[in-house]
């Protein structure tokens, strides 16, 4: 029992700190989130949440290959992992930054508590 409380109270941590990630990159500071990204994505490889928030980041910082590698290593990972492909908004971002998409400049608006899924 024990077991199970620690995995849901962990599953919701974990969907805090993407939150706060995702707020704090709406407030424009890409470039301090990075590293606390990097190492979150390290630490769960096949979490698409917090990839496609590094993508973000790293592209806002002016690192637009490393925003493309990081795509690629999810591709090798999810293949490698759990025999899937990148969600179809993980594609789109990876698009969207092929294309340099000036939407991706803007700061959006901070993603909605209610609206946010904890793993996809």
């Amino acid at each position: 029992m024990a077991q199970v409380e620690a995995a849901r109270l962990e599953e919701l941590r974990l969907v805090a700190v993407e939150a706060l990630a995702g707020w704090r990159l709406a407030a424009g500071e890409h470039g301090r989130v990075v590293g606390e990204l990097e190492g979150l994505v390290a630490a769960h490889p096949t979490r698409e949440r917090p990839r496609g928030q590094l993508m973000v980041a790293d592209y806002r910082s002016g690192r637009q290959v490393d925003a493309l590698a990081v795509y690629q290593a999810t591709r090798v990972v999810l293949a490698e992992e759990l025999g899937i492909d990148p969600s179809p908004e993980l594609q789109r971002l990876q698009q969207a930054i092929l294309v340099q998409d000036p939407a991706l400049e803007a700061a959006a608006s901070p993603p909605s508590p209610a609206t946010t899924c904890p793993n996809r």
